[in-house]
């Protein structure tokens, strides 16, 4: 054989056929199907990400919101406690007088609160479906959200 009868089957004239153009076709959806799951992704884990961010936020201001009425409520108890003997001796003898109201327990939540401790529960079971929230978090998380009320 002569070196001019012995091309590499690559030169020449390029042939394609309608299963090799196919073939490509089909690769070059699933990349972009690829890179489309790829941005899905980032998307999901973003928005995952901003939720937990307001969590956190809701809980920091139910533990401010809490912080406050305890103070409040310790304002009030030393104000009637300093303003009790006076009322007490300027009470006429005989006259009945209030017992003093118990410390008000946690009112169940309302149906609204409720309503919003669901979700946050839901949302938070989701993370965690995700991956997102370990199970160590899950539960301390869980726990932080039913107690907030």
């Amino acid at each position: 054989m002569s070196q001019s009868t012995m091309q590499p089957p690559f030169i020449g004239k390029p042939t394609v056929t309608k299963s090799t153009a196919a073939l490509c076709a089909a690769v070059l959806i699933f990349s972009g199907s690829l890179l489309a799951q790829d941005d899905n992704l980032a998307a999901e884990r973003g928005k995952i990400a901003n939720q937990r961010i307001a969590i956190d936020a809701e809980r920091q201001a139910e533990i401010e919101e809490k912080r406050r009425q305890a103070e409040a409520q310790r304002l009030q108890q030393q104000q009637a406690a300093a303003a009790g003997p006076a009322e007490s001796s300027a009470a006429a003898p005989g006259s009945p007088v209030a017992a003093p109201q118990p410390a008000r327990t946690a009112a169940p939540p309302d149906r609204a609160n409720m309503q919003r401790i669901l979700q946050l529960l839901r949302e938070l079971g989701e993370l965690k479906d995700a991956g997102y929230v370990t199970d160590e978090e899950f539960e301390l998380l869980k726990e932080d959200i039913i107690n907030s009320r």
